[in-house]
């Protein structure tokens, strides 16, 4: 109870910080998780609002548009309140782990019912390895669990696709062993039933309507006919792709193929979701968007996601990361969560773009510490300090020397700390 009552806390916070959208985003969630009976309610509402938006966009506020907000924002509210009278008790999940079968690559378990309040393992490897004629990815471990992201980062070429397509059974590994953990499967190709998988290069027919290609997809997949139009409306609205339906997806942005390709995989009920390099030629608010979908479907109670995420979009996605797979050069630099990461942290390391002379900066540097180092990197400098030194001091002692910033960002706790450490590591 008391996960649905924090759940229409967050609800009612929204609406009263103005987000309406997040407020009846959250509400879609929490009915499909705990009131399927208001399901459908919830997700017309999200239509509206999405169509509401649309509008905003195009004529800008009035006073009929925010009555109509304020209107949609009352009956989320009534909503909430309702599922908050209805619901006396939470549901329970039981958790069973048993071993099915074995062979010399893939582990498969069998009898695990509805990882959903505790966090369960789903995917383990255990020493992964792929040899190529040119290439090496050394030995990693690792563990994917149920409502989490992974987020796997590394330069070009550090071994992030070969990596995901071993997970995702589209490469074998040369050695080590891949475990999952999952209920009633007993092959790989039982297994491959479960993974959603977008590679980072995925082609889109041109010449076919959204509607019309996820008719196609849930006919190829064998979902009941009856389910599909309701499924493909639902997930349309969730994604905000009701206004782009009846449209050619060579007439779409490159943002909104994106949505139509997840809602390809979402709408299989998949356990794990593996992206490839999805952020890759967004622009920012697309990007922003995207991620905040990917972290509420994964975070589902009713069908959590084990959700695992290359990109070179470091600071964009490790927001909502749990956990960090850094690659560089197929070595493994760090995987685990990002506790564990942090714990690692043993300087602050900064990110500077400055025109000044770099002896004057640095001059300027050492007034704050004689410890401080300076590296330069093509046109930004990294500065790396101890802990007790913050981006304000440092703001401050550059400000009392008259050093223009065009740009200044602490990277300590993300994954880029990591790299560019390895990096200067490499050169000294």
């Amino acid at each position: 109870m008391e996960l649905i009552n924090n759940r229409i806390k967050e609800i009612k916070n929204s609406i009263a910080n103005g987000d309406i959208e997040q407020a009846v985003i959250k509400l879609t969630f929490l009915t499909e998780d705990f009131a399927n009976n208001f399901h459908e309610q919830a997700i017309l509402l999200q239509g509206e609002y999405r169509r509401l938006k649309k509008k905003i966009i195009i004529q800008g506020y009035s006073d009929n548009v925010r009555n109509i907000e304020n209107e949609i924002a009352r009956r989320a509210l009534l909503m909430a309140g309702e599922i908050e009278g209805n619901i006396q008790t939470e549901s329970t999940f039981s958790k069973t782990i048993k071993r099915k079968i074995t062979n010399d690559r893939i582990i498969f378990y069998d009898e695990i019912s509805s990882p959903t309040q505790e966090k369960m393992l789903f995917v383990k490897g255990e020493k992964i390895e792929k040899k190529f004629n040119s290439f090496h990815l050394k030995p990693i471990d690792f563990d994917l669990k149920s409502g989490e992201i992974t987020t796997v980062t590394g330069v070009n070429g550090s071994g992030k696709s070969t990596l995901l397509k071993i997970i995702a059974g589209q490469l074998k590994n040369t050695e080590g062993k891949l475990a999952f953990f999952f209920d009633n499967q007993n092959s790989w190709r039982t297994i491959k039933k479960n993974i959603g998988y977008l590679p980072q290069l995925h082609v889109t027919p041109p010449r076919i309507k959204t509607k019309n290609l996820l008719n196609y997809t849930a006919k190829m997949y064998r979902i009941p006919k009856l389910i599909i139009p309701k499924l493909i409306n639902e997930y349309l609205i969730r994604l905000g792709l009701q206004n782009e339906a009846d449209k050619y997806l060579s007439e779409l942005s490159q943002g909104f193929r994106l949505r139509v390709e997840l809602v390809r995989i979402l709408m299989l009920r998949p356990k794990i979701l593996i992206l490839d390099e999805p952020l890759a030629n967004l622009d920012f608010i697309t990007r922003h968007i995207f991620i905040d979908d990917i972290r509420n479907f994964t975070n589902s109670i009713s069908y959590p996601l084990t959700t695992i995420i290359s990109s070179h979009n470091i600071e964009d996605i490790e927001i909502v990361s749990d956990n960090y797979i850094i690659l560089d050069s197929g070595k493994t630099l760090f995987s685990g969560s990002k506790k564990k990461f942090k714990s690692l942290i043993e300087n602050n390391i900064f990110e500077l773009v400055t025109d000044e002379d770099i002896n004057k900066l640095t001059k300027q540097l050492t007034k704050l510490s004689k410890t401080i180092k300076l590296h330069q990197f093509g046109t930004f400098q990294i500065i790396e300090t101890k802990q007790s030194i913050n981006l304000q001091k440092l703001l401050d002692v550059l400000s009392q020397g008259d050093i223009k910033i065009k740009h200044i960002q602490e990277v300590s706790l993300n994954s880029k700390s990591l790299l560019v450490k390895n990096y200067i590591d490499k050169f000294k």
